[in-house]
Parts: C-alpha cells; sequence; structure tokens
C-alpha cells in the first residue's frame, strides 16, 4: 500500500493488468467485503487506521483474483 495515495489509486494500481470490466468487478468484490472503505476511496491511504489499511491491502490482493489468499 503506498500512502501518499488515495485508497482509490491503491486499489487501481493493484488491477492495473486488468481489464477494466475486470478491474471493476474486482473493487466491488473488495468494496463489498470492506463496506467501511467505500466511505474513504477518496482519503489518503496514510491516513487510515492500521486496521483500515489492513482491509486495503487485503482488497489490494483480492484485486489480482487469486484462486486462493
Amino acid at each position: 500500500m503506498l500512502r501518499d495515495m488515495t485508497v482509490l489509486e491503491n486499489m487501481m494500481l493493484a488491477g492495473a493488468e486488468l481489464t477494466p470490466a475486470l478491474r471493476d468487478q474486482a473493487l466491488e468484490r473488495g468494496l463489498d467485503l470492506f463496506p467501511e472503505l467505500k466511505e474513504r476511496l477518496q482519503q489518503m491511504a496514510g491516513e487510515l487506521s492500521g486496521g483500515q489499511q489492513q482491509m486495503v491491502g487485503i482488497s489490494q490482493s483480492l484485486m489480482a483474483r487469486p484462486k486462493f489468499l
């Protein structure tokens, strides 16, 4: 997670290899798991609490659409 980027920028960077449709789908999946992040998409990631930063990190990992995490 890059602290000087917004939550949304971090998520989009993690999904940069995906097609736009798959990226949007993966983003929604992460936000469904962590609805608290929906309210913080424009907030700088470095301003989040430790737990919220963990949510961003897990959501970033899910952007890669792993079979196992």
